[in-house]
């Protein structure tokens, strides 16, 4: 049936009591919704990627054991991490002491999302960190985008980063996202 709302029902953690979630997915798929069930036990990024392959637009967790404090912010974490797509670091052919740092997002979630805060880190080979640092969107976004508040669905939204070179100790860089 198209147009039917899918829903991802899923247990994180350690815990073993399901019927609480079975009984939940009953109740949606009575009221005509699609719903996957995950089964027990899953990790954050085991529900992150069954959201993803399964094309949901809902999730829902089901959490007796206490744990919730911590799998609900990774599965959230882990469901916006799913924007970034392509990165590119290179020396700034302008300037001796600069970096640029290309990027291209693309939202793959299904439903609009505000843009992320973007976190640049860079590690020595020993993998201690050199240099980090947070972009917010109004620092990264091109002025013709500053005033959309959402990221598109599958859009894919272009960003170029100047920095000032974190020196010859620092052998890669990372990029990741967080809520804003």
């Amino acid at each position: 049936m198209a147009g039917r709302i899918r829903v991802l029902i899923a247990k994180p953690g350690l815990d073993g009591h399901d019927r609480g979630a079975k009984v939940v997915a009953r109740g949606l798929r009575d009221a005509g919704m699609e719903v996957v069930y995950s089964g027990l036990h899953r990790t954050p990024s085991q529900i992150v990627r069954t959201a993803v392959d399964e094309d949901v637009q809902v999730v829902g967790l089901s959490i007796l054991s206490g744990a919730h404090n911590r799998l609900l912010p990774a599965v959230v974490e882990g469901l916006r991490a799913e924007i970034a797509q392509q990165r590119d670091g290179c020396e700034d052919p302008e300037r001796d002491d600069a970096l640029v740092v290309a990027v291209e997002m693309r939202n793959t979630a299904p439903f609009p999302q505000a843009f992320p805060i973007m976190v640049l880190s860079f590690n020595s080979s020993s993998n201690q960190l050199i240099a980090l640092r947070e972009f917010y969107p109004e620092e990264y976004l091109d002025p013709g985008l500053r005033e959309v508040t959402m990221m598109p669905v599958m859009s894919p939204v272009q960003v170029s980063l100047e920095i000032i070179d974190p020196g010859g100790d620092a052998v890669n860089y990372t990029m990741a996202f967080r809520l804003p």
